[in-house]
């Protein structure tokens, strides 16, 4: 055997296929290698998932479900769960299931104490660029909410000016608070426990994305439905009952 062979034809080969590859997806405006969907990013630097991925399966569950498969797939858990969210989200509009305000709440929640500061509350107001923060007692129960409305004229060292909460239960439909959240005054809706505990919270924009997601895929099946042929009565496809 040639001193060549494992570079002719071996390596030449093997740089032709390569290439080849890379054409084909150029000209089919395909990704090679092939790039995982980028991670969404939550806007607040919170723990939590931003509000189109809280409702349903986490990426620990896709973690497990292919361990359970037992076989190598050639896909990332990100492909994986980029697809079944998307057929999540397809069988949850054809069963008409209404999330819960517990499946698209925050969990990880910013909050001050009630002997901060309107220096303290800003600072939070800013640093997770939200708009509304839960004010707490020392055995962290819900006494009302600040703003930067509520702080706008307030001196930095002063005490915090509270607003009444709008409250719901985690159990609640989250299509509920749409009135709630569109009075022109609510930006956010604290979810709290039988004692008063916020357990999560729910701002405009969670909930403008769960709509927006849901009614996009309605339109979707909808047009699904206009352009599926319809069933002729009587036609020659139709058996005909018995002379």
């Amino acid at each position: 055997m040639s001193f060549w062979f494992p570079f002719i034809p071996i390596a030449l080969n093997s740089v032709v296929l390569v290439a080849l590859g890379l054409l084909f997806h150029k000209l089919t405006r395909r990704q090679y290698p092939h790039r995982p969907p980028a991670a969404a990013i939550n806007t607040h630097n919170t723990k939590d998932l931003p509000s189109s991925l809280r409702a349903g399966f986490n990426r620990s569950d896709v973690d497990a479900a292919l361990a359970n498969f037992g076989e190598a797939l050639d896909v990332t858990p990100d492909d994986v769960a980029a697809l079944l969210r998307d057929v999540e989200i397809r069988a949850l509009l054809r069963t008409r299931a209404e999330p819960r305000c517990g499946d698209i709440m925050s969990h990880d929640i910013v909050s001050v104490r009630d002997t901060a500061t309107v220096r303290e509350a800003k600072g939070l107001l800013l640093a997770h660029n939200i708009r509304t923060l839960p004010v707490l007692d020392k055995d962290r129960v819900l006494l009302g909410v600040v703003g930067l409305r509520e702080l706008a004229n307030s001196k930095d060292d002063g005490v915090l000016a509270l607003s009444q909460p709008v409250v719901a239960r985690a159990f609640e439909p989250a299509i509920g608070l749409a009135s709630k959240l569109t009075d022109g005054i609510t930006h956010a809706v604290m979810i709290v426990d039988d004692h008063g505990h916020v357990e999560g919270i729910i701002s405009q924009t969670d909930l403008l994305s769960t709509l927006s997601t849901s009614l996009l895929h309605s339109y979707q099946d909808a047009d699904t439905d206009r352009n599926r042929p319809m069933l002729q009565v009587g036609s020659a496809d139709q058996p005909q009952p018995a002379k």
